[in-house]
């Protein structure tokens, strides 16, 4: 058996061989890109959410510095779901995470006007 009389018959078998090498390399490079800028616009959108928040409750505790806590955190909810609707779109908190998350943002802000 002559392999220059087999290649002509191999050859698009070999090809497609090939092609399908490359195309499961280039699937799974996109999939990593795609979880790698995910993650990132994951956490933007978190981090602007959190920012939303503190700054709710700072504009809250200067607007109503003796208003009790559950009126602050249902000001700095309402000034972040204004502030970034975004972030509520693509993170979907749910009300009691955002009371907990605004409640961690009020001991924050009292920290740093202890400071």
């Amino acid at each position: 058996m002559n392999l220059t009389g087999i290649l002509p018959d191999l050859t698009p078998l070999l090809v497609q061989a090939l092609a399908l090498i490359l195309s499961s390399l280039i699937g799974g490079a996109a999939l990593r890109v795609r979880k790698h800028f995910g993650v990132q616009i994951g956490k933007a959108l978190q981090d602007n959410l959190h920012a939303a928040l503190m700054s709710g409750i700072k504009a809250a505790l200067e607007d109503a510095r003796e208003a009790p806590p559950d009126v602050l955190i249902d000001e700095a909810i309402k000034h972040a779901r204004e502030s970034v609707p975004e972030s509520f779109k693509a993170l979907k908190p749910t009300v009691p995470v955002l009371q907990r998350l605004a409640r961690g943002k009020i001991a924050e802000a009292v920290r740093q006007a202890r400071e």
